[in-house]
């Protein structure tokens, strides 16, 4: 349901991630975490379409909802 509190705890896993990749100030992807090849065939993307940065802490902010998600039993089988 819309109202059900672990929506908020959800969103809280997103915005304390956020908060904490902000107070670095790093932006560097980490290798494994890049988007450097394609998951259609695994061949490398050209440079210009890999994501390498994450400047506004977005993507390691979602990876860490992911996790959180897939982390929690009742989520994945509910």
């Amino acid at each position: 349901a819309i109202d059900d509190p672990e929506i908020e705890r959800t969103y809280q896993v997103f915005l304390e991630t956020w908060r904490e990749l902000e107070k670095t100030g790093k932006a560097d992807l980490n290798w494994n975490c890049a988007g450097r090849w394609s998951a259609l065939d695994g061949k490398d993307l050209p440079e210009a379409d890999q994501i390498t940065s994450d400047p506004n802490y977005t993507v390691r902010s979602w990876m860490a909802v992911t996790a959180y998600l897939l982390n929690d039993y009742k989520f994945l089988y509910q």
